[in-house]
């Protein structure tokens, strides 16, 4: 089944916090590298919170080895960024749960990168994030 992972999810990968270890679980269950959507979007959006969260340049460049690594092994797909049907779908989405989940603009960008790569599974640890997703029809883990 396809998965779509947001931001809390990735970071979880790799910074610890308190769901590294949920993160890393659902991970090792992966029965073949899952090729998950990674649009320049997904990539800007991860870079930024590490950036955010990491503070010295050696935790930094871990962290870069790490995710090119993910990378070369199949962990995430290179999706290109459909920018116009990305703030359509973003649009309709954000109609649909902007008000009920006071969803932010980044979380409905990624909503939205889900519905249009295919994927049924939306990965993330963010609770207003997982109700927007499951009122849009998403199954959500871990």
């Amino acid at each position: 089944m396809q998965e779509y992972a947001d931001t809390s999810f990735l970071v979880s990968l790799y910074v610890f916090d308190a769901n590294t270890s949920a993160a890393s679980a659902h991970a090792k269950a992966w029965k073949r590298p899952p090729l998950l959507p990674f649009t320049p979007f997904s990539a800007f959006e991860l870079n930024n919170t590490l950036r955010r969260v990491l503070r010295t340049k050696a935790d930094l460049t871990v962290a870069a080895k790490r995710i090119r690594s993910d990378i070369a092994s199949g962990i995430y797909a290179s999706a290109p960024l459909q920018g116009y049907r990305l703030i359509e779908e973003a649009d309709r989405i954000s109609r649909a749960v902007a008000t009920k989940h006071r969803a932010r603009a980044l979380d409905v960008l990624h909503l939205a990168n889900a519905k249009i790569s295919g994927a049924r599974v939306l990965l993330s640890f963010d609770n207003g994030q997982r109700a927007a997703a499951l009122d849009l029809g998403l199954t959500v883990a871990p």
